[in-house]
């Protein structure tokens, strides 16, 4: 999308830089004809060709504008995908997060009962108490809007995971 606005944006300055010069030539031959017109005598033939030119400009101007409403959608088009692309990487930010979360919570719970007892206190000063985080009872509620990515970033936990969902 850049590279297509980056290449009209160059057009549109090689058509504006044209017409400059298009419309320098109409002004040089509006000069002559205007001499020439005052002179007596036949018309001139650069009577036809300031016409010419003048039709050129006016459809060089047509263009340059047309071009310049392309360069418009071109750039909402790009912002529109920019937008749609920052929203899809929050969701998968988003699964992320709740597939490590599930992940944590299903390592506590295989582990949870592996784990030995909590030692007494009366036993020594080291204690495993507090370094573990508690695991939430709840499930989550919230169900994968593409079980198919999900199992695409952990494809060990998806068959486990896809009769929950």
């Amino acid at each position: 999308g850049q590279a297509r606005l980056q290449a009209l944006s160059a057009a549109t300055a090689e058509h504006a830089a044209r017409l400059q010069a298009l419309d320098a030539q109409a002004r040089a031959l509006e000069v002559e004809l205007h001499l020439a017109s005052e002179a007596p005598g036949p018309p001139s033939p650069t009577a036809s060709a300031a016409e010419r030119l003048r039709k050129d400009l006016a459809a060089q101007e047509r263009q340059s504008a047309e071009v310049q409403g392309s360069l418009a959608l071109v750039s909402r088009a790009l912002q529109a995908a920019e937008h749609a692309l920052q929203a899809q990487a929050q969701e998968l930010e988003e699964l992320n997060r709740e597939l490590r979360q599930c992940n944590l919570q299903e390592f506590i719970q295989q582990t949870g009962a592996a784990l030995p007892p909590a030692p007494r206190p009366d036993r020594g000063p080291l204690s495993t108490q507090g370094l573990l985080p508690l695991a939430r009872e709840e499930p989550l509620t919230r169900t994968p809007r593409n079980p198919a990515l999900v199992s695409s970033l952990s494809p060990e936990i998806a068959p486990m995971r896809q009769n929950s969902w």
